[in-house]
C-alpha cells in the first residue's frame, strides 16, 4: 500500500511528504505487524528496490498501452462569494476576483480577472480557466485570490484575500477520491475564507466558493499522431485526384473542340458540359462510402457545459471522449470504462472555424434524443482542429452535411 501510494502520487508531492503521509498511515494500521513496519520504514529511509518500484508501477497501470505519457492540467472555477463586505455607500458593492499563481519565491506566474457583478455582496461568477502550459504548472506553488470592488471614479477598493498552496490542494483532491470514487476525476471544491493583507487593517468578510481539477491526464500522442498522419495522407490524395481529374476535363475539351473543328463547328469549343465535379452528390453510407472511418476515434478530454442546479448557472467539466464508426459519441471519467460511457448518436456539428471569433476553441455537436446540443471546449487550437477534422468525416460518412457556424 505504501509503494503504491508512493508511485500513484509520484510528482505530486516532494518524497519528504510523501514519507510523512506514509507513516501516518503506518502508525494507524494496527493490522501490520512489527517486522513489516520496520522493513517500510527501512525502504522509506533507503530507498526502494527498482524491481519493486516497477511491480508497484505495473500493477498500477490501467490506461491503454497506446498511452505514452501524462501531463498535469489546472482547472480553475470560481463559482461564487458569500457574504462579503459592502464597499459602496448603497450598502452593496461591485466585486470582482483576481486571480494569482505564484511560485515558491512568491512571484507571480499567472493573474487572471474574472468579469464584476453588480451591486451584490453574494456573487455568482461560474468563471472557468485551464492552463495547460507545462513551464508555469512546474512553477505552481500557491494560488492566491483577491476580491476588490469596482469603482468608476475613484480607485477600486480592496475586499479581502485568500491563498491555498499547490500540496493542500492535491491533498484535498485526494481525499475527496477516498471517500467518493464516483466523484469527478482530480477535483475537489474549496472555500476559502476571505481574510485581511499583511500590515493592513483591511475590512473584509465572507468567502470564495471555488472548484479546482489538479491531476495528471494521460494524453495518447500515439493516436493523436496516427489520426495526424491519415489525415495528410486523406488530404494528399484528394488532392492529387482533384488536379487528375481537372487534367482529364482539360483533355477531353480539346479532344472533343479538334472533333467539332474538323466538322466546320466553330462554336462546338464554347458548348456547356458538366464536369464530373459538378454532379450532385449521392447519399453516401459508411459502408459505401470511401471515407474510412475509425473503430473508435479516441479524442481525449474535453471541457463538456453543464447545468449547475445550484447556482442556476452553467460550468465547464472535463470528459473523456470517444467518436465510434457507428456515428455515436461517448463521454464519460477517465476512471470509469468507457464501455459504461454515455453515447448518443450525431446529427448535426457547429463550429466557428475563424480562430480570431473562436478564441476558446468551442464547438456543439446535436444528437439524438436531446433538444440541447453537447457544448464542448477543447483545451487548445491543434486539439479543436483534430476533432473538426474527424467530425468533417463523420460528417460525409453519415451524409449529415457539412459543419456550420453556430446560429
Amino acid at each position: 500500500e505504501a509503494l503504491n501510494f508512493l508511485q500513484a502520487q509520484r510528482g505530486a508531492f516532494s518524497r519528504q511528504e510523501c514519507v510523512q503521509i506514509i507513516q501516518k498511515i503506518l502508525s494507524c494500521r494496527t493490522d501490520l505487524g512489527r517486522s513489516l513496519r520496520g522493513k517500510i520504514n527501512k525502504c522509506l529511509k533507503d530507498g526502494f528496490p527498482e524491481e519493486q518500484v516497477a511491480a508497484s508501477h505495473a500493477g498500477a497501470k490501467s490506461m491503454d498501452e497506446d498511452v505514452v505519457q501524462e501531463e498535469w492540467r489546472l482547472e480553475i472555477n470560481i463559482l461564487k462569494g458569500t457574504d462579503l463586505v459592502a464597499r459602496d455607500d448603497s450598502g452593496t458593492s461591485d466585486p470582482y476576483v483576481i486571480v494569482n499563481l505564484r511560485d515558491t519565491t512568491n512571484t507571480s506566474v499567472l493573474d487572471i480577472r474574472t468579469a464584476k457583478r453588480d451591486k451584490t455582496l453574494n456573487p455568482v461568477w461560474n468563471f472557468s480557466y485551464e492552463e495547460n502550459s507545462p513551464e508555469i504548472i512546474s512553477k505552481f506553488h500557491t494560488l492566491e485570490v483577491q476580491v476588490w470592488d469596482h469603482d468608476y471614479v475613484t480607485f477600486d477598493d480592496f475586499m479581502g484575500i485568500a491563498r491555498i498552496t499547490r500540496s493542500e490542494i492535491l491533498e484535498e483532491i485526494r481525499n475527496v477520491a477516498i471517500k467518493n470514487p464516483d466523484s469527478e476525476e482530480g477535483t475537489a471544491t474549496f472555500e476559502l475564507k476571505l481574510g485581511k493583507r499583511i500590515e493592513e487593517d483591511d475590512e473584509v468578510s465572507g468567502s470564495l466558493a471555488l472548484r479546482i481539477t489538479h491531476a495528471k491526464f494521460p494524453v495518447n500522442k500515439k493516436d493523436e499522431a496516427n489520426i495526424l498522419k491519415e489525415f495528410k495522407e486523406s488530404d494528399l490524395k484528394s488532392a492529387r485526384a482533384h488536379e487528375k481529374e481537372k487534367k482529364t476535363d482539360e483533355l477531353r475539351a480539346n479532344e472533343r473542340a479538334a472533333r467539332l473543328a474538323k466538322k466546320g463547328d466553330t462554336k462546338g469549343h464554347v458548348r456547356i458540359t458538366t464536369k464530373p465535379s459538378e454532379k450532385q452528390p449521392t447519399t453516401k453510407s459508411p459502408v459505401a462510402s470511401k471515407v474510412r472511418l475509425q473503430k473508435v476515434f479516441k479524442g481525449g478530454s474535453l471541457k463538456k457545459r453543464t447545468r449547475n442546479v445550484l447556482s442556476f448557472g452553467s460550468s465547464w467539466q472535463s470528459r473523456y471522449f470517444e467518436v465510434r464508426e457507428d456515428g455515436s459519441i461517448a463521454w464519460g471519467l477517465g476512471n470509469v470504462d468507457s464501455s459504461e460511457w454515455k453515447a448518443q448518436r450525431i446529427t448535426k456539428v457547429r463550429a466557428e472555424q475563424d480562430m480570431k471569433k473562436n478564441t476558446d476553441f468551442e464547438f456543439e455537436i446535436e444528437v439524438e434524443g436531446s433538444r440541447k446540443p453537447l457544448q464542448l471546449r477543447a483545451s487548445d487550437e491543434r486539439r479543436f482542429q483534430l476533432w473538426l477534422k474527424y467530425l468533417e468525416k463523420v460528417c460525409e460518412g453519415y451524409d449529415l452535411g457539412k459543419i456550420v457556424s453556430p446560429s
